[in-house]
């Protein structure tokens, strides 16, 4: 065979491998007519389908007959190890692959057995040893673990492997018929796997389909992750060339159809090479590319290795932008390809607006097809009218001509006559003409006049509201309710204000609408939020008897804001809703009242939990305020309600960045003592404390404290929020009695402003909640929890986040307290919600997974238990670090039911030492985690163990005494382990 034949052999090889045996022939047949290189490829497709080689030596040569000699040596019942081998299921280029089973008694398990051809040296057999235990740790989901190695008793170096139950990847998808989205899904998976390896300094090098096998369920698993790497690095193969085994430029082992140019010339291999596979293998697995897919195989599989990704994560990203329909990195930016990439993410708004702008258009251009109809018509019944009026007046003439004409016969008389008739009726008809065109142009006229005239008036009805509106709550704005000076506090001025509107001024109704809502919002600044709901009420009513649209609008908004606020989102957003209606259809288009409907529709939509809608319409408010007025008041409370947006779906860096650029126009437009700038400074505190910053968020919280009970007085509202906001803080810092107290505190406030019935005090009940628990009060917690779940069940619909979240910390503590049948439904329905709404990988829906997990270890359901791991090792690392202490712990217990006590001991461990880090040493919450390990050791350690878990739970009581409610479950936990 010519070195020609032979390269073409290599390549054909690759081609037909993977094929069942009855379809190879024909695609060779397809590919040459060379019977020589067909026989040989055959031949050698016939010993494997799973083959690597190297371009510097011929297939099988060097490995030949060290290959028989290994085959030999092996066969089904021979024991490596701990393994008595099954039966042979591959054999390639590297060596033969067995299917055994552990049979050392301690416990059973499949694995697959890799012989690797050779006899290396011993030099080769110590590095083989070091780089083995490189792959050992070598730990992911996606990823065939290396379980065990060794050498047979002839000295053949062999790997055991997890042995995976799959089919290469390439079959997976043409079997199931993935679309190119599923397939990308599936290959993210394999990106996962391989840029961990990457990260821990290993390549994989002989990527290709038959080295992914995709599970039943669809989870991919990479197969011989490094052992090509491994095996070229201990110079196996150069040993049986003879050569030396030290300082061995020989290529890696490699499949030429998916190996890089670089690989194929023989220079260094680096992560770009994998990424280089993993391109090629994309482009095979999609048929109909679109531009941005094909960029992205173009750039994995780029010739310079320096053109292509800098990394797998920079591909996977790349991939994750054209599934988000978002431009991507392979591409040039221009601004056409981002507008079209906008158009994609966005359509049905792209769609809506080309209909609106299409109606407008049509709208447009059929008034001035009427308006030309009408002035043709005009001008047509003028020419009409001129021409009757000639006729008359040749009528005339041609009568005189006859009456003069002294010979004129009466036939010409008669035809005279007739002419004069027909031009006066000519003249009649274009007159009738005329007038109607003129009465068509005058109705449009008037209609037109009619509705700009209907604008004006409610503009001019808004305008005469906000003068008497604005200057009654600029009176009362920064009243205090129970001042103690000599003047009559402003609490009883209103009370007698709004006595004196019923009586007095019962024959205006206009004005009483007016006042009622005027003195709402004075209520609403006061922080009274009931009195306030009640006469924004009235006004409500009494102004849908009226004629004023858009003062209508201005009091459906303001009943919009404080009902969500205070009363729930689901019926504020039916105030807005004909708020932001009426503003549309009686105001300027750029008005910045729209702008002011959009941001409160968008705020509560937020609330909520419509990602896209809030963002939409809060984007469309924005733009609206910075045409209107850049950088004023109505840009800063926008900006706030975006933060507000990414704070509830989990987009931190977004929501700070909004904050601040909030803060500072509040700051330059009305000062850092202003209810507004205190509102945005209170909500980014909050933020600050999600983060983890307590001190800046402590700090910030105590400033706008004391200028709220400046403002407002010590029974406002708008205090209790400050103080729940604070009571987390303090809480989060370990400190669980100040921040109780801080919470009974605001209870109170909200008790006797709102009512109980308040989102606002399900609210803070909820948080009341948390420090009670930590401080080992659980009756009185789970209370707390359920209280707070029954007031939102009956304010919030059934889907919404915030009550999921509640019903997550019901469900939880109810677990902890081994009420499993109560904590069921809470969990499951909580996990319910949030999954819908936020998908899989959302923090919430992990936290909720976790808490699943535990509630089937405490029942004993062992599988379903694995199955919620199994959905959460691929998101894992978690990134918040609360959740991650949790999941330590339900695997310390699943590995402890399953008999795993290594495994449970670090997974203990891991969890304590989590604790201590966030919280520090001395905190409450670190010294109640030490309890599991304690608990475990007294129970399933050995007899040192049972006397350290013992003084262990000896050294938490002690530092827990005092600190928990006296008889708390978690005392008497302590005690049963102390008790001898």
């Amino acid at each position: 065979m010519t070195p020609k034949q032979f390269k073409i052999v290599k390549e054909l090889f690759d081609v037909v491998c993977d094929l069942p045996e009855d379809a190879r022939r024909a695609r060779l047949l397809e590919q040459t007519d060379d019977q020589e290189v067909i026989d040989e490829v055959l031949r050698l497709a016939g010993q494997t389908s799973i083959r690597t080689t190297r371009f510097s030596t011929p297939i099988m040569s060097a490995m030949g007959a060290m290959g028989a000699l290994a085959g030999d040596e092996l066969k089904a019942g021979d024991k490596l190890g701990a393994w008595t081998l099954e039966k042979e299921i591959g054999h390639g280029g590297m060596g033969a692959v067995y299917l055994a089973k552990r049979s050392d008694g301690h416990f059973e398990q499949t694995a697959a057995v890799k012989l690797i051809y050779g006899v290396p040296s011993s030099a080769a057999l110590e590095y083989l040893a070091r780089e083995r235990q490189i792959l050992a740790d070598l730990s992911h989901p996606n990823i065939a673990r290396l379980i065990d190695g060794g050498a047979t008793p002839m000295g053949q170096p062999y790997l055991v492997m997890e042995h995976i139950d799959g089919v290469p990847i390439n079959r997976y998808i043409t079997g199931n018929k993935l679309a190119s989205n599923q397939v990308l899904v599936l290959f993210k998976q394999v990106f996962a796997a391989v840029s961990f390896a990457h990260a821990q300094l290993i390549v994989h090098c002989d990527l290709k389909p038959s080295n992914i096998l995709v599970t039943q369920s669809g989870r991919p698993y990479l197969l011989d992750f490094g052992i090509a790497k491994l095996v070229d690095s201990a110079n196996i193969v150069d040993a049986l060339s003879n050569r030396s085994s030290v300082g061995s430029s020989a290529p890696l082992a490699y499949t030429p159809h998916y190996a890089s140019p670089e690989q194929r010339e023989g220079a260094p291999v680096s992560i770009k090479t994998d990424i280089y596979a993993l391109g090629v293998m994309l482009r095979e697995s999609i048929v109909d590319q679109p531009d941005d897919l094909r960029a992205i195989v173009t750039k994995a599989t780029a010739s310079s290795r320096e053109q292509r990704y800098e990394s797998v994560a920079a591909l996977s990203d790349d991939v994750d932008r054209y599934l988000a329909n978002e431009p991507v990195s392979a591409r040039k930016a221009t601004a056409t390809y981002r507008a079209q990439k906008f158009a994609q993410r966005r359509w049905p708004w792209v769609l809506v607006g080309a209909v609106f702008a299409g109606t407008v258009v049509v709208f447009t251009l059929r008034l001035v097809a009427e308006r030309d109809r009408a002035k043709e018509s005009e001008r047509v019944a003028v020419d009409e009218r001129g021409r009757a009026e000639a006729a008359q007046t040749q009528a005339e003439r041609d009568r005189d001509r006859a009456t003069s004409a002294e010979r004129a016969t009466a036939v010409e008389r008669d035809r005279a006559t007739v002419a004069e008739t027909r031009a006066v009726q000519d003249r009649d008809r274009a007159t009738n003409f005329a007038a109607a065109a003129l009465s068509e142009k005058n109705r449009a006229t008037l209609a037109e006049t009619k509705a700009v005239a209907e604008r004006n008036r409610a503009l001019q009805a808004e305008a005469a509201s906000k003068q008497t509106s604005d200057f009654l709550v600029s009176i009362f704005n920064n009243s205090n309710p129970n001042a103690e000076s000599g003047d009559p506090p402003a609490s009883k001025l209103i009370a007698k204000a709004e006595t004196r509107i019923e009586q007095e001024l019962a024959g205006q109704p206009e004005t009483q609408a007016d006042l009622y809502s005027t003195l709402g919002q004075v209520r609403l600044n006061m922080g009274n939020a009931k009195q306030a709901q009640q006469n924004l009420q009235k006004a409500i009513e009494i102004e849908r008897t009226r004629q004023r649209p858009l003062v209508l609008a201005s009091m459906l908004d303001r009943m919009a804001q404080l009902t969500a606020t205070n009363f729930g989102a689901k019926q504020a957003e039916a105030f807005a809703s004909e708020a932001l209606a009426l503003r549309e259809r009686y105001s300027p288009t750029d008005s910045k009242k729209i702008a002011e409907s959009l941001a409160t529709l968008g705020g509560i939509v937020t609330r909520l939990g419509k990602k896209e809608d809030s963002e939409n319409l809060l984007l469309r408010a924005l733009a609206l305020f910075e045409r209107a007025e850049p950088g004023g008041a109505g840009t800063a409370e926008t900006l706030h309600l975006l933060a507000m947006q990414a704070v509830r779906f989990d987009q931190l860096d977004k929501a700070n960045v909004n904050f601040e650029r909030s803060l500072a126009i509040r700051a330059r437009t009305v000062g850092e003592n202003h209810p507004d700038y205190l509102s945005t400074l209170e909500e980014h505190a909050n933020l600050l404390n999600m983060t983890r910053r307590y001190a800046e968020a402590e700090a910030a919280l105590q400033r706008a404290l004391v200028q709220r009970r400046r403002l407002h007085g010590n029974q406002s509202e708008k205090v209790a929020f400050n103080l729940n906001v604070l009571g987390s803080v303090v809480n989060r810092q370990g400190r669980q009695r100040e921040a109780i107290e801080l919470y009974r505190e605001a209870l109170s406030i909200v008790d006797k402003t709102i009512g109980k019935r308040s989102m606002a005090y399900a609210s803070i009940l909820n948080n009341l909640a948390i420090p009670t628990q930590n401080i080992g009060d659980l009756q009185a917690a789970e209370a707390a929890y359920a209280e707070a779940m029954q007031i939102f069940e009956a304010l919030w619909p059934d889907t919404d986040l915030t009550l999921a979240r509640v019903r997550y910390n019901v469900g939880r503590i109810r677990t902890e307290l081994d009420d499993l049948v109560g904590a069921e439904p809470m969990l499951v329905r909580s996990l319910q919600t949030r999954l819908k709404t936020l998908g899989n990988a959302h923090g919430d829906v992990i936290e909720s997974r976790v808490a699943m997990m535990g509630w089937y270890l405490k029942k004993g359901q062992l599988a379903n238990a694995r199955a919620e791991d199994e959905l959460l090792k691929p998101l894992l690392p978690f990134k918040d670090v609360f959740v991650r202490i949790d999941y330590e712990r339900r695997l310390a217990l699943l590995a402890t039911l399953e008999g795993r006590m290594d495994d449970a001991r670090s997974a203990l461990a891991a969890a304590e030492r989590l604790t201590q880090d966030t919280y520090g040493e001395a905190d409450i919450r670190t010294w109640r985690g030490r309890i599991a390990r304690a608990e475990w050791l007294t129970q399933y350690g050995s007899n040192a163990d049972k006397l350290a878990g013992v003084q262990l739970a000896r050294e938490i009581l002690r530092n827990l005494t005092g600190r928990l409610e006296p008889g708390s479950p978690v005392i008497n936990r302590l005690q049963k382990l102390i008790a001898p």
